[in-house]
């Protein structure tokens, strides 16, 4: 009796009906998990595609500087490199570039040449803040090769400044 109840029609109706159930929610589970995890996908490439082009645009931009270093490099090498004859012509080329922008020089001090060439001198100027920046500009166009290596400013209640800094070149000729 027990058997005839799963031989009944309606017992075979209903497993078929929940059979076709599981079926269809099975395959709709599927769907949705195989949308879902295509979305994922899409989203990953997409963040991928940007970070593609953001490193494209860094390396283009880094070449782009590349090529400015060897440019740059390229024309410096080309340049002649001088040194003063002496320590009175270095010194007297440092006060040139600055009377001719119409700074003041305060004071030039200069050490002795020391056994390697080397030659420091300190300069004290003062005047408007945009010839300043001219003279020391001048400094850079100099034919002699000069560093900088330091500088201080200070503002007047003048309306100009004053200024110190510290200049050393190579003189060609050694110890004096």
């Amino acid at each position: 009796m027990a058997f005839d109840f799963f031989r009944s029609e309606s017992f075979q109706k209903t497993l078929f009906s929940l059979l076709i159930l599981a079926f269809l929610g099975g395959v709709g589970g599927g769907h949705y998990y195989l949308f879902t995890t295509l979305q994922s996908v899409q989203k990953r490439q997409e963040s991928v595609r940007r970070q593609e082009q953001s490193v494209k645009h860094a390396v283009q931009t880094d070449e782009s500087l590349l090529q400015l270093y060897k440019r740059i490099l390229s024309s410096l090498s080309r340049q002649p490199v001088a040194f003063p004859q002496d320590q009175v012509a270095f010194l007297s080329n440092v006060e040139k570039q600055l009377t001719e922008v119409g700074v003041e020089k305060v004071s030039i001090t200069s050490t002795r040449v020391n056994t390697g060439g080397m030659l420091t001198a300190t300069v004290q100027f003062t005047g408007p803040y945009y010839q300043v920046l001219e003279g020391i500009a001048g400094w850079r166009t100099m034919e002699e090769i000069v560093r900088m290596q330091s500088l201080s400013i200070k503002f007047e209640s003048s309306g100009g400044i004053s200024g110190t800094t510290l200049l050393e070149t190579r003189v060609r000729g050694g110890v004096e």
